[in-house]
């Protein structure tokens, strides 16, 4: 994938609080603090979005090649700029590119042209850019270091199903662990389940919504599981992928 431009200046970052409190209003958690992947990041784990942010302050005519690799791995993109920019909407339109303005008068951002949904392809990228946003929220925590975790790991707490998820999650917490394994043990046995569902299971092993939203879309990104007319189900390419990766190595290892 393309990396977009890290050339940020002082002044547009100094925007960036501004169309960060945009989306906290609506309920996202963001994050301003991405090298490359978007100015301002924001994810609402109820509805499941992820939206990028590009942010210029005069010549925005740039921004629109940076937002649309946003798109790659982001559910609505935009490009954020002071009101008195001058872009073509209708040309935004076109692209499903989103505008707002920021008004220094007001010191608000407001939508000018609303997004258009993407469906992204690069989905472990997506992943690694919402675990961003909640870790920076602090939805998601290191327990690596806690003696408790270390003690469980020494108990060989997981066998079979969560020994693999174990190696799933990036630095994997315990109740993340329990949760993916009752999540995909429910959905072998009732094979769909709404996201509804997902929730109320998340909810018994401690999990928010938006750690409950980050669990099930590691899984997803990997194909273990995926997401058909709103319900989930169980998804035969992760066993594929594994198994095409094992013929690779023992092909290298052989040559």
């Amino acid at each position: 994938m393309t990396q977009p431009n890290n050339d940020v200046s002082s002044s547009e970052k100094e925007l960036y609080p501004f169309f960060k409190k945009f989306f906290e209003e609506r309920r996202f958690h963001v994050s301003t603090n991405s090298s490359h992947l978007g100015d301002v990041l924001a994810y609402h784990p109820r509805k499941e979005i992820l939206a990028s942010v590009e942010v210029k302050l005069d010549d925005a005519r740039d921004a629109i090649g940076q937002a649309l690799m946003y798109s790659e791995y982001s559910d609505l993109v935009y490009i954020g700029v002071p009101h008195t920019a001058r872009l073509r909407t209708e040309h935004l339109s076109k692209l499903g590119i989103g505008l707002l303005l920021y008004d220094p008068s007001q010191h608000q951002v407001s939508q000018c042209l609303p997004a258009k949904r993407n469906r992204p392809e690069e989905l472990l990228t997506r992943e690694r850019v919402i675990r961003e946003i909640l870790e920076q929220s602090g939805e998601l925590s290191d327990l690596s270091t806690d003696p408790f975790y270390v003690a469980k790991l020494h108990l060989n707490r997981w066998n079979g199903l969560g020994s693999l998820l174990y190696g799933v999650y990036k630095r994997p917490q315990i109740d993340t662990i329990d949760f993916a394994t009752a999540f995909l043990e429910a959905l072998k046995q009732k094979q769909q389940l709404p996201t509804s569902e997902a929730q109320k299971i998340a909810a018994q092993y401690g999990l928010t919504p938006s750690r409950c939203s980050y669990a099930v879309c590691r899984l997803t990104s990997l194909e273990m599981v995926r997401r058909k007319k709103g319900r989930f189900e169980l998804s035969d390419n992760f066993a594929k992928y594994v198994q095409a990766a094992a013929e690779i190595w023992h092909e290298w290892r052989a040559s």
